[in-house]
Formats: structure tokens, sequence, C-alpha cells
């Protein structure tokens, strides 16, 4: 999950600004120019279970978490 994430943010380097992570939770900080509270409005309404504080938003994945499941997070985030 990690490896796509870092992957998205080399695609998005101008909107992404860093990735934590510790375990399955794992923290995009957007840059401040972007409009943070929309991309996790629109991760909510495909069904991504999020938070969003700032320009932070915290991916909140199932204790089980499939491999088509995090295809679905990077295909929307692209």
């Amino acid at each position: 999950f990690e490896e796509k994430l870092l992957k998205l943010k080399l695609k998005h380097s101008a909107v992404i600004s860093d990735i934590r992570a510790r375990g399955l939770m794992i923290a995009l900080e957007f840059n401040k120019s972007v409009n943070s509270e929309m991309i996790y409005l629109h991760l909510l309404e495909k069904g991504i279970l999020v938070g969003q504080k700032e320009n932070i938003i915290r991916f909140m994945p199932p204790l089980i978490i499939e491999e088509l499941h995090i295809d679905k997070l990077i295909y929307i985030g692209e």
C-alpha cells in the first residue's frame, strides 16, 4: 500500500507534499494550495474510509485489506 502511495506522490509531487505511515495508518499531506476537503469528500463518496484535518488526509483501512481495495484507492487518487 505504501509503495503505491509513494508512486502516486511522485506522479503528483506538485500536490502531495508528504506521506506518513505506521503500519496500516497512513496519511497524505497535501500542499497548502490544495483543497484537501474536496479530495476528502470525493474519497468518501467513492466509499473510501478517510479522516481529514487541515491539509492531511488519513486512511483508515480495515484490518483485513485486499489488493483490490488498494488498487481502487490508487485508481481514485490518479
